[in-house]
């Protein structure tokens, strides 16, 4: 019996297996199930044992010849494989006892005569099979379906897609919720009945659409519109081509509280360096021995204690870096000078407060140093707001990235669908085989002459061949694992923007440098449009401990302007295929990245700003400019470098270097 993996039967004797000759049944019947084929596996057992496992079993072929036989029947699972009963000899009543205690089919089986055995076997082996491959085939469906449709109700973005016509086929819960309509039936109904006028038609959606419609790439666009209720807000619109069904994409992404967040940061930090060093800032006076002589009232709450309790303590004890702790010692003992230097304070019964520390000797009328001030601005307000548009990058990332993830879906989908039709034909022409072979089942069973078993074995034959049955076979099987690598492939990308979507831990954990850059390879190949390809050169590296999404974060922001540099390079003008090279090596106590792309380079006169927040070549919509001073603050957090340099062979390389044994104590995790 070929198709399906190996034929595994457990044959249940309980009778007494010491004689020998005729009385030795279950010999006989291992013997003669084993005809089915080479691929059988058989297991003879006098009855159902403790734990006994029946699911990756395809027969249970049970001797029934004494009593014991018929109560090893019963206790078998009626929703188990098929059971085949055998009797010793034939008789209505023999049967009728085995139908009654569960047996799928009966057959006589004497010695030698083994013919109705393997009829009754090959038949419901083959339809137990087949309708165990069916119930696996629909749970699978089921969970693509269900992994698909939380992807799409996931994404922080309103998605429609589009037919010819222009009207919704779909579109997630997002999209009504963010343009404040209605719950109504969206399906069918025109885009221009939903999106605003301003939106659609002023600010040049429709063509988007329509040239989208057409397989043109078309670039992203910031649009802004008033919405019912009253208030304006602030859209990036994509719309991509979907090649199944000549759909296209239509991508809504709220850009509105991200841009008021920059402008906010913005404004946040010119205040901060405008009262850089005043006294709305904690100011504390230290002497020879770092002991406080003053402070302002400034440092009394952020220090949690009052003026006069804070006299006489030495500062140490709320200092939770050495490097601070180093800052003030080289002020105290050799004048050095300290500026915005980012630690952490430890009050006594609080948690750490984000601090940034600027230090200066004292010097008295004479000239001699006599201790030093201390001034610590309080990060905390700062902190939060970069860990909100911080998010906000993140998630415009992801909406970047949406609709080159429903693409990537959209593929193994495509496939998967269509194997699952072929299946189905398979299966239907494997209902007419099985019909032709009954007939010889039923002939072989009757012991017929040759004559009407030739017969009933062309009329088999003239079935496989119509069905091209060895094609068949072969195809059959490629089309379930094609389709299990497309629900992997989908699995991943699940697995790869959920790791990326999530929030960092308060620790730094373990981390594999290398899986964080495949796995966000993985997320960034779906923009690259088939036109880049990454190389790999990874070293040896130990796992590090890190805040593993900020260091995904990273390397999204290096690898997506990469890429961005790439296509750049093509729209240019030249053609091929572009390439990003990924190298990590082990070196002393640090991990060091290197990621190289052959884009259209950094001008040199640019290399000292690109790291600057806010700085950004490209077009309005395509990004704040936060990428690079993200990465580079994440990356700093975790005390380590992020250098970038253009080669004279054109393209850029960055390099990112992280110490092996983490960041030091009181870094805090990158927001």
């Amino acid at each position: 019996m070929e198709g399906g993996g190996a034929l595994r039967i457990l044959i249940l004797a309980p009778q007494d297996e010491g004689s020998a000759g005729p009385r030795d049944r279950p010999g006989l019947l291992a013997r003669a199930l084993a005809r089915l084929g080479p691929g059988v596996e058989l297991r003879v057992a006098r009855g159902p044992e403790p734990g006994l496992e029946l699911g990756d079993l395809d027969l249970v072929v049970v001797d029934v010849e004494g009593p014991e036989g018929l109560a090893c029947l019963g206790a078998l699972a009626p929703d188990g494989p098929p059971r085949i009963a055998v009797l010793a000899a034939a008789g209505d009543e023999a049967a009728e006892r085995a139908w009654r205690a569960g047996a799928t089919d009966c057959v006589v089986f004497r010695d030698g005569a083994d013919e109705a055995l393997l009829a009754s076997a090959a038949e419901h082996v083959w339809a137990f099979r087949e309708a165990r491959a069916r119930a696996r085939a629909a749970r699978r469906i089921e969970s693509l379906e269900d992994q698909n449709d939380a992807i799409v109700e996931a994404i922080p973005a309103g998605l429609a897609v589009l037919d010819e016509g222009l009207r919704v086929v779909r579109a997630n819960p997002t999209l009504p919720r963010l343009l404040e309509m209605g719950a109504g039936h969206l399906v069918g109904r025109p885009i221009s009945e939903l999106v605003p006028a301003e939106l659609f038609e002023g600010a040049g959606v429709r063509g988007m659409v329509e040239a989208a419609l057409r397989g043109r790439e078309v670039s992203p666009r910031l649009a802004r519109c008033r919405l019912p209720g009253g208030g304006r807000r602030a859209f990036e619109v994509r719309a991509r081509h979907l090649a199944a069904g000549g759909h296209v994409l239509l991508l809504l992404l709220d850009v509105t509280e991200r841009e008021r967040l920059s402008r906010r940061l913005e404004a946040v930090e010119r205040y901060h360096e405008s009262v850089l060093g005043s006294l709305d800032s904690a100011v504390v006076g230290l002497d020879g021995a770092g002991r406080v002589t003053s402070a302002n009232p400034a440092a009394e709450a952020l220090l949690g204690r009052s003026a006069g309790s804070l006299r006489g303590r030495p500062l140490w004890s709320w200092l939770a870096s050495r490097e601070a702790r180093e800052a003030v010692e080289r002020a105290l003992a050799e004048g050095g000078r300290t500026r915005d230097l980012e630690t952490e304070l430890r009050p006594p019964g609080a948690g750490p407060q984000p601090v940034a520390l600027s230090c200066a000797p004292r010097v008295d009328a004479g000239g001699a140093r006599d201790g030093a001030v201390v001034l610590l601005r309080d990060l905390r307000g700062i902190r939060e707001l970069q860990a909100q548009v911080m998010q906000a990058e993140k998630l415009a990332s992801v909406g970047q990235l949406a609709a080159g993830v429903a693409h990537e879906i959209n593929n193994p989908m495509g496939f998967i669908h269509a194997n699952l039709v072929q299946l189905a034909e398979y299966a239907d022409d494997l209902d007419r085989i099985v019909e032709a072979l009954r007939p010889l089942l039923r002939a072989a069973r009757r012991g017929t002459p040759d004559a009407e078993l030739r017969a009933a074995a062309e009329t088999l034959l003239a079935a496989w061949e119509a069905a091209d049955g060895d094609f068949l076979a072969a195809d059959l099987g490629k089309a379930v694992r094609e389709s299990l690598e497309g629900s992997d492939r989908i699995r991943h990308i699940v697995r790869d923007l959920r790791d990326f979507a999530r929030r960092d831990p308060e620790e730094p954990v373990p981390t594999d440098v290398h899986e964080a850059l495949d796995s966000t390879v993985r997320i960034v190949s779906s923009i690259a449009k088939h036109t880049v390809r990454f190389e790999r050169d990874y070293g040896e590296l130990p796992l590090i401990p890190l805040h593993p999404v900020g260091i995904r974060q990273v390397f999204m922001n290096l690898l997506v302007n990469a890429v961005q540099a790439i296509e750049a390079r093509r729209e240019a003008g030249e053609s091929g295929t572009g390439c990003v090279r990924l190298q990590t090596r082990h070196a002393g106590d640090r991990a060091r990245i290197r990621i190289e792309d052959d884009g259209v380079g950094i001008p040199p006169k640019l290399l000292d700003r690109i790291f600057d927040p806010f700085f950004t070549t490209k077009e309005v919509g395509s990004g704040m400019g936060l990428g690079l001073s993200t990465s580079f603050a994440i990356v700093r957090r975790h005390g380590g470098s992020l250098r970038a340099e253009s080669p004279d062979h054109g393209g850029a390389v960055f390099h990112v270097e992280l110490p092996l044994n983490g960041a030091a104590a009181g870094s805090g995790p990158p927001r």
